[in-house]
């Protein structure tokens, strides 16, 4: 903890980790002259920086930019080994294998994907793209339309839609000009139902709003929690964060898959449980985090808060963020005893209220 603390190297904003839950635990630091590099949950720095930017690891890869006229992507491994060389204008992180990668002209971008050797296997052809789940994916064409696609880039189900997301637990969220539904795999309506807002499902359920109130539904369309919320939140360990009006003030508090209310609304800001913890932001004081019973176990004092991810999370104090340990108390300078955070001191602006990866 004191090695961590200790660490000369400052992490900054212009090194911006993506959440992706990958192995091996490493994350993105940088050095005063705002080279990234990564270090690992003891705080041993293990890829020394030297990229102009750097993201999570996702699938045994990391994005990498390399300075230039135009900042090119590559892709590293875990001991900081190019396995694709940068080249690319834009990239994302692997999933199911492929990578979306952006290729502009003027201000025109084409996207497309490449496998972890760094082929195109898809050339760059859509007006968007998103990550593979479930096999597919929800591109846009330039006509405006989105479809979905397989790993061969075949269209499995036509561009018919306008907005499109990815498939969860074997449904995707689409929309047309008569407002959100659900389709199946094959692109068939799977409930008849149309909302004014919706998300996926996570769960087995997805918060829906029906005549203004949010509530939630089952993969069948069924209503199992009654629609009476102002916000309504995606499962996660258990629990989803809702909005309840209490006089003037919208409050966030927690419910699970019930209905019932297992943490009040006295939040003005709530996020998703991960590795049973949640940041919940209350207003002046900043942010902290609560575990599922609704204790605060990390007060709020933060100006930024990320999930935990690895049992790390990173948060911001004043002009600086860093990282801490279900334990902490906040990030401090110097050397400090065993109670305090697990924290890095670091530099550059945390963007308040932001949880990067839950917007």
């Amino acid at each position: 903890m004191k090695k961590l603390l200790a660490l000369a190297l400052l992490v900054s904003l212009s090194c911006n980790p993506w959440k992706s839950g990958s192995q091996p635990a490493l994350f993105v630091i940088s050095a005063a002259d705002d080279q990234c590099g990564y270090l690992n949950k003891d705080g041993d720095t293990v890829i020394a920086p030297q990229f102009v930017d750097a993201r999570d690891f996702s699938e045994g890869l990391a994005q990498v930019a390399v300075a230039g006229p135009d900042w090119q992507w590559g892709y590293i491994d875990a001991k900081g080994a190019y396995v694709i060389n940068p080249q690319f204008d834009w990239t994302g992180s692997f999933s199911e294998g492929l990578a979306v990668i952006g290729d502009h002209a003027g201000n025109v971008w084409h996207y497309g994907y490449i496998n972890t050797r760094g082929k195109k296997v898809i050339e760059p052809q859509f007006e968007a793209a998103t990550d593979f789940s479930e096999g597919l994916a929800a591109v846009r064409t330039f006509d405006g339309r989105s479809g979905y696609i397989n790993k061969n880039g075949t269209f499995v189900i036509q561009e018919h839609f306008l907005p499109a997301s990815g498939f969860s637990e074997g449904l995707a969220l689409v929309g047309d000009t008569s407002g959100l539904f659900f389709v199946d795999r094959t692109g068939k309506l799977a409930i008849a139902q149309h909302f004014d807002d919706a998300r996926g499902f996570s769960e087995g359920l997805a918060a829906v709003r029906i005549d203004g109130k949010w509530g939630y539904i089952d993969k069948t369309g069924k209503v199992v929690v009654s629609p009476q919320f102002t916000y309504a939140g995606s499962f996660s360990d258990g629990l989803a964060d809702v909005g309840v009006q209490v006089g003037d003030d919208v409050l966030r508090g927690y419910i699970d898959a019930t209905g019932r209310m297992v943490i009040d609304p006295q939040f003005v800001g709530a996020f998703e449980f991960s590795e049973d913890m949640a940041a919940i932001f209350v207003g002046h004081d900043g942010f902290g985090y609560i575990d599922k019973t609704g204790k605060v176990v990390i007060s709020p004092q933060f100006n930024g808060a990320d999930q935990f991810h690895d049992g790390l999370a990173r948060v911001g104090t004043g002009d600086d963020y860093g990282y801490i340990d279900k334990t902490s108390a906040g990030p401090e300078t110097g050397m400090e005893p065993p109670s305090t955070p697990r924290a890095l001191r670091v530099r550059g602006a945390f963007p308040s209220g932001v949880i990067p990866g839950t917007q």
